[in-house]
């Protein structure tokens, strides 16, 4: 009755994702905007979904899903502080007006999540329809696709994910399939239904564009670097040598920090030196102290990455599902 359901989330993802690849191999951003439109046709499917598959008022838990998404996705910005997407300088003194605003998007934000836990809490007295097994049953989707914007947050937060786009994307993925799609025929290798269960789609999505990524760059970046006469060890896993008057700051991440007036090196950007200002004040620092080069990494467009990753958990598997089976 709902396979449907699975055909048009795996055709939205499918185009969703492709659009999302081609801007960010072209510009290195995605339009929030594609997002945003991804999530109401999944909100909307997934009350559907529930709706279909068991029944009673189990569609309502889409509602608070709905209500974590807005608030995750935005990082609780709802309401935009300051215009514009440059970073703020440091020791930018908010207006009066802005203060204003930082106090509205706290409070529509906690107003958000109370409603959310509401509901949540709520629904145990609801009919929530047919009777399933603890962890396929509409409470743990709802549940699962909430944690998952949590740790699509954490991951950002932590620098595992490096750019706002890919744990936006991740989201979307996480909105778009609560449960893994059945297709016919796929995936090839098959995983045991319980790993499929406890491994959220998204994420093995996510995991396998991670490992392409790998793979594709990993043996490149020890070549490049020993071809240009500096193969040096971490260094040349995780980046390149490049002249430090070629280096191109919209493709590049230059892999070091100036903290305290020194030059720290660094195996991989990171949210404390990842923002455009620091990696400008990193370069400015390198030429003005006469470095010749500086390793780089560049700035793949993930997104890329995630549509491989996205189509390889469909039609093969991923790693993730076999471990310790």
């Amino acid at each position: 009755m709902t396979e449907w359901i699975d055909g048009a989330r795996v055709a939205l993802a499918f185009a969703g994702l492709s659009f999302a690849a081609y801007t960010d191999w072209k510009t290195r951003e995605v339009p929030d905007g594609l997002w945003y439109a991804l999530a109401l046709c999944a909100i909307a499917l997934f009350a559907l979904d529930l709706s279909l598959r068991f029944g009673g008022d189990a569609w309502v838990l889409a509602v608070p899903v709905g209500l974590i998404f807005v608030v995750a996705v935005t990082g609780g910005e709802i309401v935009t502080v300051v215009p514009g997407d440059d970073p703020l300088p440091e020791g930018y003194e908010f207006s009066a007006a802005e203060r204003a605003r930082i106090r509205l998007d706290i409070a529509l934000s906690a107003a958000l999540i109370a409603a959310a836990v509401a509901v949540f809490v709520g629904a145990g007295g609801l009919d929530l329809g047919l009777r399933t097994s603890l962890l396929e049953g509409p409470q743990a989707q709802a549940y699962s696709v909430s944690l998952m914007f949590g740790l699509a947050l954490l991951m950002f937060f932590t620098s595992l994910i490096a750019g706002g786009a890919d744990a936006k994307g991740l989201m979307a993925l996480a909105l778009l399939f609560p449960v893994a799609p059945a297709l016919p025929g796929l995936p090839l290798v098959h995983a045991s239904a319980l790993s499929v269960v406890l491994v959220p789609f998204s994420l093995a999505a996510f995991f396998n564009g991670a490992i392409i990524l790998v793979a594709a760059r990993l043996p490149v970046s020890p070549v490049v670097s020993w071809r240009r006469g500096e193969l040096r060890f971490p260094d040349a896993l995780f980046g390149v040598p490049k002249p430090v008057a070629m280096v191109n700051l919209e493709r590049e991440w230059v892999l070091g920090v100036v903290e305290g007036g020194q030059w720290r090196p660094k195996r991989m950007p990171t949210h404390g030196s990842h923002s455009d200002e620091k990696q400008k004040e990193a370069l400015d620092f390198l030429k003005a102290r006469g470095d010749r080069t500086v390793f780089v990494s560049p700035k793949l467009p993930f997104m890329v990455y995630l549509l491989a990753g996205f189509v390889a958990v469909l039609v093969v598997s991923c790693p993730l599902y076999f471990v310790g089976a």
